[in-house]
């Protein structure tokens, strides 16, 4: 129910920015610790855009369950990491439960890094570890517009990137010319 409410979130929110802006491109990313294995019905619900009423999770705790209610999205999402042994790797546990889902109708993947080897994760035991601060290790992922989908517009990240300079071996960007809210005007971080 939890992931049903966050598709329904999304979709307000993108029904609200096409409400305002009709011709700005958006595409969707939805991505964390999603307490669930890749086999899920959650995940199933993700990536195939539909549950059946008759769902097994429905009924998984006696006390909360309930009947005869399908699921549905629209939003084509699919997964940037496949197969991913574990990204949760603990003495009690291993595991995959975090994930980065994007629309695929819009967004291509261009590249994801790879999760440390087991034996980096052996060792130190488990996570979390001096190596790795958190029982959860992080999925990054660089996502690309696809060229098919359609551009009837920039997206507002398409206009405020374009004019953006990156220096070769630097993770810095100047910014476009024109006043800036505080700071001195640059972008760090990955674009």
């Amino acid at each position: 129910m939890q992931i049903a409410m966050a598709i329904e979130c999304l979709h307000h929110v993108i029904a609200k920015y096409k409400e305002k802006e009709p011709n700005v491109r958006l595409a969707s990313v939805m991505c964390g610790d999603l307490n669930s294995r890749p086999d899920s019905h959650l995940c199933r619900l993700l990536t195939t855009g539909s549950l059946p009423a008759d769902c097994p999770d429905w009924h998984s705790k006696e006390s909360e369950a309930f009947e005869g209610m399908p699921l549905q999205h629209d939003l084509r999402l699919k997964s940037a990491y496949t197969d991913l042994p574990y990204t949760n790797y603990t003495t009690e546990f291993k595991g995959c439960l975090d994930y980065i889902f994007y629309s695929c109708d819009d967004l291509q993947l261009i590249q994801t890094v790879p999760i440390p080897a087991e034996s980096e994760l052996q060792a130190q035991v488990a996570l979390p570890s001096l190596a790795f601060p958190s029982d959860h290790l992080a999925l990054v992922a660089d996502l690309g517009w696809r060229r098919d989908a359609d551009a009837s517009g920039p997206s507002r990240l398409q206009a405020k990137l374009g004019d953006l300079q990156v220096a070769p071996g630097r993770r810095r960007a100047r910014k476009p010319r024109g006043r800036s809210r505080g700071g001195r005007g640059t972008v760090a971080g990955n674009t």
